[in-house]
């Protein structure tokens, strides 16, 4: 189980990661980034990541 649960949050953040350099890119656009009922948060150093809740 704890092996599902690495593979999901490493996915997680590869997308997050991709994301971030997509909106970093693309001028103008309006985001909304969420898992599930799970908004994520912008930082504009960090990019996107989870709440920390």
């Amino acid at each position: 189980m704890t092996d599902q649960i690495e593979d999901l949050l490493n996915d997680l953040f590869h997308w997050l990661k991709c994301l971030t350099e997509i909106r970093r890119k693309v001028d103008g656009g309006e985001w909304h980034v969420h898992l599930d009922d799970i908004d994520a948060v912008w930082d504009d150093e960090l990019g996107w990541k989870m709440p920390e809740n």
